[in-house]
């Protein structure tokens, strides 16, 4: 069966990539689940921070288990740990993104051919970002 044969029978993909502040994730995942429940293949792509964070203080493998569509991929924010990034210091993510944001998206997308897990799911579809994420060239 060829590639194109292989992706005609796969549900579309859905790139899905918030700012990483807590309530631009909140919603996305949200946005995330009920796309999951219409059938659709499903990525967030989340900051390391972000992610290391819900993993910490909520229930994102509980509330996902159910969905095999569903992953996560993550990048860099390219700040410290130990930085804030709350506060009169947000704007250090904001630069930081901006900074080194589009090049780990567009290495991302290319050195995982297009988040299709070896063919197990479709190139990416559809992305969906928050406006703020504007420097993203794919």
């Amino acid at each position: 069966m060829s590639h194109r044969e292989t992706d005609m029978e796969l549900p579309p993909h859905i790139l899905i990539f918030p700012v990483p502040l807590q309530g631009h994730v909140n919603s996305m995942l949200n946005l995330a689940e009920l796309l999951c429940l219409s059938g659709l293949h499903v990525t967030i792509l989340l900051s390391d921070y972000a992610h290391n964070r819900l993993l910490r203080h909520a229930s994102l493998r509980s509330l996902f288990s159910r969905h095999s569509g569903f992953r996560v991929a993550t990048i860099s924010d390219g700040l410290p740990a130990d930085h804030p990034r709350a506060g009169e210091r947000i704007m250090d993510l904001a630069f930081s993104l901006k900074e080194i944001g589009g090049s780990q998206f567009r290495r991302l997308m290319e050195s995982t051919d297009g988040l299709s897990d070896g063919g197990a799911r479709r190139r990416v579809s559809c992305l969906i970002m928050d406006g703020l994420l504007s420097f993203i060239r794919w």
